[in-house]
């Protein structure tokens, strides 16, 4: 097996030869160099900008590729190209993957856990997604299991205002909404602080309905008094 290795290795090397016209060396060191004289890598392939490293798997391709100068998003650039099946970076079990890049020093900018959690700012990613730092985003979707309009049933017990003026008095916030030392110390639910909010508008909806409700009733007393004299 070790021969059939080295013979396997050889062939490679030798056939790679034949298209590097006598460009490649194997100095004493044992680096080998594949377009070029000087290999300062175990295996060191150089070549003009624009040409690629090819590995074919049945129909599958994966090249090493360097971009030069053009109108391409992808002008001016390097990296793997992949076609004839779906692209994969994948790790050992229970590894992570990271993304690093540099700006003056090496830092990790993105990881992904081994469990899918994906971190951007964080090495420790808590959620799916979690992000340490400002989002700019041009829309946001949250899908929410449950909305707000219960309060428009019947059934439903509104506080009077008198009762929620007396509890604000007491807590500093309103009902059913967290305080700010609870937001502080565990943060929010985008999609359960927008229920919540949207219960404090209708309450207030439906408060506003019976003090109009109140003062056209008044009006109209006021009216009868003022045809009795």
């Amino acid at each position: 097996m070790k021969k059939f290795s080295l013979l396997l290795i050889f062939t490679l090397v030798t056939s790679l030869s034949v298209f590097a016209q006598g460009s490649n060396t194997f100095p004493s060191w044992g680096h080998v160099g594949i377009g070029t004289q000087s290999p300062i890598h175990a295996l060191h392939l150089k070549y003009p900008e624009g040409t690629r490293a090819r590995f074919e798997f049945g129909y599958s391709v994966v090249d090493i590729v360097g971009y030069g100068n053009s109108w391409q998003d992808y002008a001016n650039s390097q990296g793997i190209f992949m076609y004839g099946a779906d692209g994969l970076i994948m790790t050992e079990q229970n590894l992570n993957l990271r993304i690093i890049t540099n700006d003056g020093s090496f830092k990790e900018r993105v990881r992904i856990l081994a469990n899918g959690n994906m971190g951007i700012g964080t090495k420790t990613p808590q959620y799916l997604l979690s992000v340490n730092g400002t989002i700019g985003t041009k829309e946001v979707h949250v899908t929410a299991t449950g909305w707000a309009d219960y309060v428009f049933s019947p059934n439903y017990k509104l506080m009077p205002l008198n009762e929620v003026e007396n509890f604000i008095k007491e807590h500093g916030h309103l009902p059913n909404i967290p305080s700010a030392e609870q937001v502080k110390e565990e943060g929010i639910n985008l999609s359960e602080i927008n229920v919540k909010l949207l219960e404090k508008i209708e309450e207030l909806t439906l408060h506003l309905i019976r003090q109009q409700q109140e003062i056209d009733s008044l009006k109209k007393e006021i009216e009868v008094v003022r045809v009795q004299d």
